[in-house]
């Protein structure tokens, strides 16, 4: 299986296949870099998460978010504000 062969984990195949599946291959070829977000991005994000218009998984493929994860984190930081 190619996951054991490179040494993937399980969530990274399947969150590959998902940014495939909504965005094409060049979805999965994203930089390898630390991105810092305008203020103005994070809070529009978190809005349209509050909003209801996707979970952090879909947010993060439709806004270009390298990881749900940091969806999660900006609703934390901006959660009680919006």
């Amino acid at each position: 299986m190619l996951q054991h062969e490179f040494g993937l984990t399980k969530s990274t195949v399947k969150l590959w296949r998902e940014r495939i599946d909504q965005g094409g291959v060049e979805a999965i070829d994203r930089p390898r870099k630390n991105n810092r977000y305008p203020q103005e991005f994070k809070l529009r994000v978190v809005e349209a998460y509050l909003r209801g218009e996707g979970d952090c998984k879909a947010l993060a493929l439709e806004h270009g978010v390298r990881n749900s994860a940091q969806i999660r984190d900006l609703y934390r930081l901006f959660g009680h504000a919006c």
